[in-house]
């Protein structure tokens, strides 16, 4: 009897990944070619920078369940020397430009060895076609004749997009960043992100793969560019600045907001009303802050009839993080509030003073270097009016 075991993860990984079930099997032969990349190197940096990452299963880590090293592709480019790896992994977190299925959407595991400073780094090729993909029609810096569709650059633990290219039949015909190029002709395009748990049998066969879950949707930028052939990484930063860009990058994806999200009755007799309310004070990306409030309101009779709910009491009740981080972690810290009641009681202003602490995980930036910034987020709570 087979028995069947997954892994799940409630917070969302930074990781995109190339399960072996995510492009359809084939039997890739190890194929040698000009390179400073070797076999052992490679082995050796996965067991003691990626793996240790896996035993932690932390929640910003990539859980990695097999490599299979037999089957190996060696590449090398003016940038990178390369090994591309088939690897199985239980969560596929991968990019589209619209609901495609799975089946359409191929991830491939890569080591790049930088050959300016020796520097790995592990790097997603995540291939979207609008046709089932064939794993074997597609290596670094190689696509089939035919393919018309888009292939996303992305570093596996930091999430964050390298670079892309749109295909036509085989040609590039524009590239995919995360910054304009003023010399091409740009458009903005939206990726959606999807989260895929796949389950497999003791013995390493595949079982099933849950329904693909959305998790959000980030904006980038395609510019139109010409040429033919596979089209690598070339959006890959200078190690002599790029953990202090990487650490800003991934502060500036945060923001403080006012949005009100709800407001919610504890209480009503018709005389005094209670009410706890929700508003968002700050986003990053797929993380949020969000705090509640409770508020006291009682109904007014005035002359003529006239009948209106006015504040009695406003009070802060506590901040709230939620959802996930991609490459890194990051905390708050809430400094101090100020609350104003109008003299008619119509309506409450509220400030909130925070931090928001970025910590970088990456290979390029020993020892998780941190950010913190100050926020404040303001906004103002009305009272409902009632005429009776």
């Amino acid at each position: 009897m087979k028995i069947l075991f997954g892994i799940r993860m409630t917070l969302m990984l930074i990781i995109s990944v190339g399960a072996f079930n995510s492009c359809k099997k084939s039997t890739i032969d190890f194929e040698q070619k000009e390179s400073t990349f070797t076999i052992n190197e490679a082995k050796n940096w996965f067991d003691n920078n990626q793996r240790s990452r896996s035993v932690k299963k932390t929640g910003n880590s990539t859980f990695i369940d097999e490599l299979n090293w037999e089957k190996m592709f060696l590449k090398s480019d003016i940038n990178f020397s390369t090994i591309e790896i088939p690897a199985r992994i239980s969560n596929r977190f991968y990019p589209s430009f619209s609901n495609k299925s799975s089946s359409e959407i191929c991830t491939k595991f890569l080591l790049l060895k930088d050959k300016k400073n020796d520097k790995i780094v592990p790097v997603l090729m995540n291939i979207i076609g609008s046709n089932k993909i064939e794993r074997t029609d597609f290596h670094y810096g190689e696509v089939s004749q035919g393919f018309t569709g888009s292939i996303i650059y992305t570093n596996m633990n930091s999430g964050k997009i390298l670079n892309g290219w749109n295909y036509e039949n085989g040609k590039i015909i524009s590239s995919i960043t995360e910054s304009k190029d003023a010399q091409s002709t740009c458009t903005e395009v939206s990726l959606n992100w999807f989260l895929e748990i796949c389950y497999y049998y003791t013995d390493g066969s595949f079982a099933y793969c849950d329904p693909p879950e959305f998790i959000g949707t980030t904006t980038n930028v395609s510019c139109t560019v010409s040429g033919s052939g596979g089209g690598g990484v070339t959006n890959y930063p200078d190690p002599t600045n790029a953990c202090n860009n990487q650490l800003q990058s991934f502060s500036n994806a945060g923001n403080s907001t006012n949005e009100l999200q709800s407001s919610m009755t504890t209480s009503n007799d018709g005389t005094d009303w209670n009410v706890t309310y929700s508003w968002k004070i700050y986003k990053a990306l797929f993380w949020k802050l969000v705090s509640t409030e409770n508020a006291s309101l009682r109904k007014v009779n005035y002359p003529n009839g006239y009948n209106r709910w006015e504040f009695q009491s406003f009070t802060h009740g506590s901040i709230n993080s939620s959802g996930f981080v991609a490459g890194g972690s990051r905390s708050f810290n809430e400094l101090g509030n100020t609350i104003n009641m109008s003299p008619t009681g119509m309506s409450v202003w509220m400030n909130i003073n925070y931090t928001v602490t970025h910590t970088l995980i990456s290979e390029m930036c020993p020892g998780a270097p941190s950010l913190t910034v100050n926020h404040n987020s303001q906004l103002i709570f009305y009272a409902p009016n009632s005429q009776q």
